[in-house]
């Protein structure tokens, strides 16, 4: 083990001081030092004190045979100062050697030392405190206020120092001193020597010693010494310099302290603070953890998984290979992740985030920053300020948060969320996902099949090329500037996923009543027709570049009847669109039943495959909704039983055409959704009972059962048997050219 000693003494001139192989504890003091811990778990500071040494003063000065020179002003005031800094030893004479630069062997004349340290104190009471020395020395304490306290000394009477202050060989003298508990005091011993030998020792006893004398130099009770700075004259002998700190192998703590230092933590796991002045800091390999402190730093990990906290000032962090994590702090902070999966966190100021390699997690924070999210699929979080991101390549999440952001998706399928504030997304390649949320935002698909939302305010979409879907958010007002333009397929082949997609369904009945609104001022904002069975925009949507007839059900999807139909599940009303297999239907006879599959086909929408219309209130639906013209409903009245001996019948909805509640709705196309459950079942659909897919429902009636088979071609599971039984058409007649009630 290594310490200062008196002979590599943490001196305020610039040195080069090597450790051992072992656990070393050094300090270079003031001036630039160079200190290599080599290997050990070592503790290495470039200017400040370290705990258990004491900052020392040299003077020279022509003491007499006298006694009582402890305190003559001219020996420690305006006596030569030779040296200051840090030792763990009292070889007084060895300190005054190495400060005049003579040889060890030397006998030192005329000079004196003054030793500065600290005492934690934590049960109160009386401590003796005693030095051995040749010639004189004193010991001092002080409070927290800088008053020194009374000691009832061995030689009489009570000063507020233990008095050893003689002209003498070497001779052991104590004082008693009451220190209060929970205490931090400052202690100082003064040397004088004027000629012969030289001596100096100290010891403590008291309640936290145990009873047991103990040798200041070691004793647990000593505290950390003042900074590199003090001096009893009140000038310093320099400042603190620019030091080289290599911890070398082992888990290192490193302090750079003051100066402009650089600090490397070799192998194993370290820990460095570079403190004041622009710093540079090099982890090494192992989990590091690197503190920049003030000042404009540059902290690299290197190896290993290491945290990187820049500090106050302007700071470049780089992590190095590894899953590291990296925080800029305050200042105008570069932060790079490198290798591996790393997060980094700008913190105030303007900040550059660049993720590099591997998924990555960058958070800008405050005020205006630039994230690049490199190669990896990286999350990105631009927080409050017009931040500008990257996604750079791979699947990419970016947020922009607060402030008016521009956001870049990159290669790879992205997803782009503005947040508040006027932002500007852009997807470019890949498939991918855009919501500008609140504000009034501008989205640009790029290349791939994209799907863009422009949320709450005034916005526009431009869906570049591919196949893209916009979704309008009610209450906005939205313009979307290529609608058709990236087609892989016509508008009019029935497929909805080879062209631009805008699904109105909620929105407009059918597709005239879309073409109508949009043809009298080229708007889309329900001021033609009636839209009382409808959701209400609550906003307006402009096409550029538009006509009527570039509206068809393949791009705008009005002419999909059944989409928008809310059918009861386990979690409540869903849009029958939103169901997937697995989903639990809520059945009349069977409770929650899971859903095996969703049937879909797009037909021409008149002729038999016309959709007829229930409109609210028809059954007692709720809302407006639409089915296939064999879709069959549930009535359950006194009709059904006096013609058939049954309380509950299924209808066809062809069979159900009144033209007045009840109407056939021709369109251009039309999507059919059926669903199918393990047996035929009871469903809701709009709060009225209805029936799930029954396949050869219509054995007895080859014209029905063409028209499913057609509907869906080689979709359809066996025969099953009814939910209920299911009427004819002469015998849905009968029943309903009876009255719905009894006359009374």
């Amino acid at each position: 083990m290594v310490t200062n000693t008196n002979t590599n003494p943490g001196a305020q001139t610039n040195q080069t001081i090597t450790a051992s192989s072992g656990t070393d504890t050094l300090t270079g003091g003031l001036g630039n030092d160079t200190i290599n811990g080599l290997a050990g778990n070592d503790f290495l500071r470039g200017d400040g004190a370290v705990q258990g040494a004491w900052h020392y003063e040299t003077f020279n000065y022509n003491f007499s045979s006298a006694n009582g020179q402890a305190f003559t002003p001219a020996a420690f005031t305006t006596a030569t100062r030779t040296g200051s800094g840090y030792v763990t030893d009292f070889d007084e004479g060895g300190i005054t050697n190495t400060m005049r630069g003579v040889a060890a062997s030397t006998n030192p004349e005329d000079f004196g030392v003054v030793y500065t340290s600290t005492l934690n104190v934590t049960t109160g009471g009386t401590y003796r405190l005693t030095t051995s020395s040749d010639d004189g020395s004193t010991v001092q304490i002080f409070n927290s206020a800088g008053v020194p306290l009374n000691f009832s000394n061995q030689t009489g009477g009570t000063l507020n120092y233990l008095n050893n202050d003689f002209h003498q060989s070497t001779t052991t003298r104590w004082g008693d001193v009451v220190l209060a508990p929970g205490q931090t005091y400052t202690i100082q011993i003064r040397y004088w020597e004027n000629l012969g030998a030289d001596t100096l020792a100290a010891t403590i006893n008291g309640p936290d010693t145990g009873g047991a004398t103990q040798n200041l130099l070691t004793s647990p009770m000593l505290g950390l010494p003042p900074g590199p700075s003090y001096s009893v004259t009140g000038t310093a002998m320099g400042v603190e310099g620019n030091d080289v700190l290599d911890g070398g192998a082992g888990n290192d703590t490193i302090y750079g302290d003051g100066g402009n230092d650089s600090l490397l933590g070799g192998a194993d796991n370290d820990l460095l603070y570079g403190g004041t002045g622009n710093d540079t800091l090099f982890g090494g390999t192992g989990n590091d953890t690197l503190y920049g402190d003030d000042s404009s730093d540059s902290l690299n990990g290197d190896d290993g998984t290491d945290l990187l906290y820049g500090g106050a000032g302007n700071d470049t962090l780089n992590g190095g290979a590894g899953a590291d994590t990296l925080y800029g702090d305050d200042g105008n902070d570069s932060l790079r992740g490198d290798a591996d999966n790393d997060t980094l966190y700008g913190g105030a100021g303007l900040d550059t985030l660049n993720g590099d390699d591997g998924n990555d997690a960058l958070y800008g924070g405050a005020d205006a920053d630039q994230l690049f999210g490199g190669l990896g699929s990286d999350s990105l979080f631009g927080g409050t300020g017009a931040d500008t991101l990257y996604g750079g390549d791979g699947a990419d999440s970016l947020s922009g948060d607060d402030g008016n952001d521009s956001l870049f998706g990159g290669l790879g399928d992205d997803t782009l969320l503005g947040g508040l504030g006027n932002d500007t997304l852009y997807g470019d390649d890949g498939n991918d996902s855009l919501n500008g949320d609140a504000g009034n935002d501008s989205l640009f698909g790029g290349a791939g099949n994209d799907t863009l939302n422009g949320g709450a305010g005034n916005n526009t979409l431009t869906g570049g090329a591919g196949n893209d879907r916009f979704i309008y958010t009610i209450g906005s007002n939205l313009t979307i500037s290529d609608l058709n333009l990236g087609n892989s397929g016509g508008i009019l082949d029935g497929d909805q996923t080879n062209n631009d997609f805008l699904d109105l369904s909620a929105f407009y009945t059918n597709l005239n009543e879309l073409r109508d609104d949009f043809s009298d001022d080229g708007i889309l904002n329900q001021s033609v027709g009636d839209y009382s069975d409808n959701t209400a925009l609550g906003g307006s949507i402009i096409l550029t570049g538009i006509t009527r007839t570039d509206l068809t059900t393949d791009n705008i999807n009005v002419a999909c009847f059944t989409a928008g139909t809310q059918i009861e599940t386990a979690d409540g009303p869903a849009l029958i669109e939103s169901l997937t297999a697995g989903t639990l239907i809520r059945t009349l006879d069977h409770g929650l039943q899971p859903l095996r599959a969703v049937l879909t086909r797009s037909v021409p929408g008149d002729g038999r495959f016309a959709p007829i219309r229930f409109h609210a209130g028809a059954l007692g639906n709720h809302r407006a909704f639409s089915t296939s013209p064999a879709h069959r409903m549930l009535i359950a009245d006194w009709r059904a039983e006096l013609l058939f001996g049954e309380s509950e019948v299924l209808i066809s909805a062809r069979a159900l055409v009144n033209d007045c509640t009840i109407t056939r709705a021709p369109c251009d196309r039309v999507t059919y959704y059926h669903l199918l459950l393990d047996r035929h079942e009871i469903i809701f659909a709009e709060g009225i009972a209805t029936e799930s897919y029954q396949h050869g429902a219509f054995a007895d009636d080859p014209g029905v059962e063409a028209e499913l088979d057609a509907l869906f071609p080689g979709l359809l599971p066996a025969p099953s048997d009814s939910a209920r039984p299911s009427l004819r058409g002469y015998e849905a007649a009968a029943l309903l050219s009876l009255p719905q009630r009894r006359a009374a």
